[in-house]
């Protein structure tokens, strides 16, 4: 099969699934180059492996909106880091078993996928596309899952239904009723307002709040219940201002290059005792692309024992792609200690 035969089947099984086509939408830098003005000398190009997992990973978290998940098996594969961009993609995608090995331990990027091998890739896939729909008790019950929240009917309609956060009694769920389908208001920031909006046409701005820091997001079932969910856990972060959100803006700011301790970012998210609460934090890391754990190091230097996101080895791999240097599972706090 040919790389935009395999794509445009893949696109053809969403819309087919869900009425919507994604491709009216950013689905990120690799997958959209399969869209438009694609190179008609490469309309021939016979699908590797190699680019089968790119576009599979891709596809089930830039459309679908599933987190990318721990490494485990993976790890054993010979040749994961021969392609050092599409490691984690072939991490994501043999994890879940929608890809097997190749070969006895080798993933066998560089393999010829025949049409029967793609067919099958795509009829696993269809398993994760199916129909969500999160209904507005699941919604609410969700959000009242988190510490220290409790609903409210403000407007002595029952149509609105939120959930608040109480130490400042804000708001960081809304939920109601508008043109047949259950919306949620959900705040967010900025940057993730516009993302969120290209990935889902379903999640439009805000409706009655500010558009910049407000989304809606229509459950009308074009949207992944996990992504529901992320938007809305997103959202309370938000409003509590809780030590991990300040733990994870404390871990986005370690510049390229630099590392620091777990007592440096306790310190930079307001209590310098908490050390150990970012260990934690850094454990259920939410977004580790955007937020670079694996630049939090121990007080004397020393690397995880087992890096949450990807097992041992990964984090010295992306430390030495940041150009620092390892030393026997140890940086130099001195040449690359950052303090903030």
């Amino acid at each position: 099969m040919k790389e935009k035969e395999f794509f445009d089947r893949l696109i053809l099984e969403y819309t087919s699934e869900t009425g919507h086509d994604p491709t009216e939408y950013s689905m990120g830098q690799y997958l959209d180059m399969f869209t438009g003005a694609y190179p008609a000398e490469k309309s021939e190009v016979r699908l590797t492996r190699k680019v089968c997992v790119r576009i599979l990973h891709e596809f089930l978290k830039n459309v679908l909106g599933y987190p990318d998940i721990d490494w485990d098996r993976a790890n054993g594969l010979k040749d994961i880091y021969e392609c050092r961009v599409c490691a984690n993609s072939i991490a994501q995608v043999y994890e879940r078993g929608i890809m097997p090995e190749y070969s006895a331990g080798v993933f066998g990027l560089d393999v010829m996928v025949s049409d029967e091998e793609a067919l099958g890739y795509i009829e696993v896939i269809r398993g994760y596309i199916g129909v969500n729909m999160l209904t507005r008790e699941e919604a609410l019950s969700y959000g009242l899952s988190f510490p220290d929240t409790y609903q409210d009917a403000p407007f002595n309609d029952p149509n609105w239904q939120l959930v608040r956060y109480s130490p400042n009694k804000k708001a960081f769920l809304w939920t109601y009723e508008k043109d047949d389908h259950i919306c949620l208001n959900v705040k967010t920031e900025p940057d993730k307002a516009y993302y969120w909006r290209q990935i889902y046409r379903s999640v439009i701005p805000g409706y009655h709040q500010n558009k910049e820091h407000w989304n809606t997001v229509i459950l009308d079932g074009s949207i992944p219940d996990d992504a529901v969910k992320m938007m809305i856990a997103e959202s309370y972060d938000l409003i509590s201002d809780s030590p991990t959100k300040r733990i994870y803006e404390a871990v986005r700011k370690i510049p390229r290059g630099k590392v620091a301790t777990y007592g440096t970012i306790a310190r930079l998210a307001g209590n310098e005792r908490m050390s150990r609460a970012v260990g934690n934090a850094l454990h259920k890391n939410p977004d580790p692309d955007g937020i670079p754990c694996y630049r939090v190091v121990n007080a004397q230097g020393r690397l995880a024992e087992a890096f949450v996101f990807g097992g041992a080895g990964v984090q010295e791999s992306l430390l030495r792609a940041d150009g620092i240097e390892v030393v026997d599972n140890h940086v130099d706090l001195t040449v690359y200690g950052w303090e903030g």
